[in-house]
């Protein structure tokens, strides 16, 4: 056989080349598999921003519904309590006044509700 060295071994050599190729296709394939979930995380991120501002966009808009309610609710709390401080004043003026008349002279309101 012309161009065949009888001490080269072929089968050794096909088996070195054999292996190199299918260890660059198995770095080829993780590189592959890699990118693609970096990208699959990706879109994750981008989905999840995506729901975030549909979410935060909601929320205003929830909150813009609310804003009356709250101006009105906080509108009548601060009513009652206005009417309650004025009721608790009241009670408080009439627990100072004095009882006894102020002129006990005869003839008086005072002698005529004590039967004088």
């Amino acid at each position: 056989e012309e161009g065949v060295c009888p001490h080269y071994d072929y089968k050794k050599e096909v088996v070195k080349l054999n292996n190199r190729y299918n260890k660059q296709i198995e770095d080829i394939t993780f590189r592959l598999l890699e990118d693609q979930k970096e990208e699959r995380r990706k879109e994750r991120e981008t989905l999840e921003k995506e729901r975030q501002k549909e979410r935060e966009t909601l929320e205003k808009e929830r909150q813009k519904e609310r804003e009356p309610l709250e101006k009105k609710e906080k509108y009548e709390r601060e009513e009652r309590e206005k009417e309650r401080e004025e009721r608790e004043k009241g009670t408080a003026d009439l627990e100072n006044v004095d009882p006894t008349p102020r002129h006990q002279g005869p003839g008086t309101l005072y002698d005529v509700l004590n039967g004088a």
